[in-house]
């Protein structure tokens, strides 16, 4: 009799143990939409110098399953969102603040985004004309989640400051050995921007750019490097700044070293010319 109970103890057992592993427990977690890299709330993402250069950001849904219906989200340009994070990274140094990207100069492929049904995420694509930007701002496309239809919206990651990086091949960080005068001035380390896919910007003679307390002038104190076909060069004054080119010595690249030689001149408060020579040489 006891062997009889025993195995319909074990049979009942066995039977509870199969069935377990065909239970469809559902959905476990909450589905909630947030925005991928907004961790930092600011992303920076690298774009060329065009008229209309591809951008995107993914929006992804969590949860225990996939998607069983499309899930829609709705979103806003938030200068609210970049408003608070000049002045709390930067307080009242304004001149350090990133800028608002005009709406003239970008434009999103759909009004909203589309989480499709069975998949994780969804993308906002978009196009901006980097041809116009100032080459002394830097530029954010600040997006954050508005709504969400069939699912809820993270609490910390619904934003990101979409930073606008310019790039070309030239661009980056060098470092600069200079002579004023025939007299070596040291190293000094320099953030070349893009201008176009052949130009760049960069300090004049022994001015660095890279620290954070640069009191560098936009107006007076860049100019304009156009990188030729044969790696020669033309420099040329950016804004107010003044630079002569010399003509004795030819300024020219060498792309295998990615090093810049550099023969000019520039003029002090009386107007005198200072003899400059510089080797930029990419970090």
């Amino acid at each position: 009799m006891k062997k009889i109970h025993l195995l319909a103890v074990l049979g009942i057992i066995n039977l509870l143990t199969s069935c377990s592993n065909k239970v469809d427990f559902g959905e476990q977690y909450k589905k909630i939409v947030y925005i991928v890299n907004s961790k930092e709330t600011v992303y920076y993402s690298q774009h060329d110098v065009v008229k209309a250069s591809k951008g995107n950001i993914s929006i992804y849904v969590t949860g225990s399953e996939l998607p069983a219906q499309d899930i829609k989200v709705s979103y806003k340009i938030d200068t609210e969102a970049l408003e608070k994070y000049n002045k709390t990274e930067y307080g009242d140094r304004t001149e350090l603040y990133f800028s608002l990207l005009p709406e003239n100069l970008y434009s999103f492929q759909t009004p909203e985004i589309t989480i499709p049904k069975g998949e994780p995420y969804g993308c906002l694509e978009f196009t901006i004309n980097t041809q116009e930007l100032l080459h002394n701002k830097i530029y954010i496309l600040p997006i954050t989640i508005d709504s969400a239809e069939g699912a809820e919206i993270s609490e910390n990651l619904h934003t990101i400051l979409y930073v606008i990086q310019i790039q070309n091949e030239y661009a980056g960080n060098y470092i600069s050995s200079c002579s004023v005068n025939g007299i070596g001035k040291g190293d000094f380390n320099k953030k070349v921007t893009a201008v176009s896919s052949r130009k760049i910007m960069l300090p004049l003679a022994n001015l660095s750019n890279t620290s954070t307390s640069n009191t560098l002038d936009f107006n007076k104190d860049y100019y304009l490097i156009t990188i030729n076909e044969d790696n020669t060069l033309i420099l040329e004054p950016y804004l107010q700044s003044i630079i002569h080119q010399k003509t004795e010595k030819r300024s020219y690249y060498d792309p295998e070293n990615r090093i810049f030689h550099l023969y000019y001149d520039i003029e002090d408060k009386y107007e005198n010319r200072v003899s400059i020579e510089e080797t930029l040489k990419a970090i």
